[in-house]
C-alpha cells in the first residue's frame, strides 16, 4: 500500500493535485511536520515488508497529547520550550 505525499498548496485551493510536494514516506519512523508543529503534528511513516528503495510506505498524521510538541531529538512529544517551530505557517495538505 502506498499514498499521495504531503502537499503544500495555495489557500483556496481545489484540485486533485498541488505544484509543492512536501513530505514522501520513504523511511520508517516519525518526522517532524514543520508547517503545524505548535499543533503537536508529526508523521509517522510505516513499511509493511519490503517495496525497494523508491517505493513510499503509508504515511500517517499523528498529534501528541494538548499542549506538546514533537520532539525529532528525543523521538516523543515533549513540552513547547524544549521545541522550536516554525511560526505563522499554515497547512494546506490533501490528506
Amino acid at each position: 500500500l502506498s499514498v499521495s505525499p504531503y502537499c503544500l498548496c495555495k489557500s483556496g485551493y481545489t484540485g486533485k493535485f498541488c505544484e509543492i510536494e512536501y513530505f514522501r514516506c520513504q523511511l520508517n519512523g516519525r518526522f517532524t511536520y514543520q508547517y503545524n508543529c505548535a499543533k503537536g503534528k508529526y508523521f509517522e511513516c510505516i513499511h509493511y515488508g519490503y517495496d525497494g528503495p523508491n517505493k513510499n510506505g503509508i504515511l500517517l498524521s499523528r498529534n501528541c497529547p494538548l499542549s506538546l510538541r514533537y520532539n525529532v531529538l528525543t523521538d516523543q512529544c515533549d513540552y513547547s520550550t524544549n521545541v522550536q517551530c516554525i511560526e505563522n505557517e499554515t497547512e494546506h495538505s490533501l490528506f
